[in-house]
């Protein structure tokens, strides 16, 4: 099953959220990416999935 993804009309707070963060995702994602560089493919790999599960952990407690 293919995920869907809102329209703006659908969901304009979601947009307008995410339009007001988007610098500060920018500036996170640049450092984050920056400090990923200096780790082996495998290792960027390890990180990003470290990353997903602490992400899914906090947003859906067991």
């Amino acid at each position: 099953m293919k995920p869907t993804i809102a329209a703006e009309s659908e969901q304009p707070e979601i947009y307008a959220t995410i339009r007001r963060e988007l610098p500060a995702i920018h500036r996170a994602v640049s450092k984050m990416g920056k400090q990923m560089r200096g780790l082996s493919p495998l290792s960027q790999k390890a990180a990003i999935a470290e990353l997903t599960a602490i992400w899914c952990l906090a947003n859906y407690p067991a």
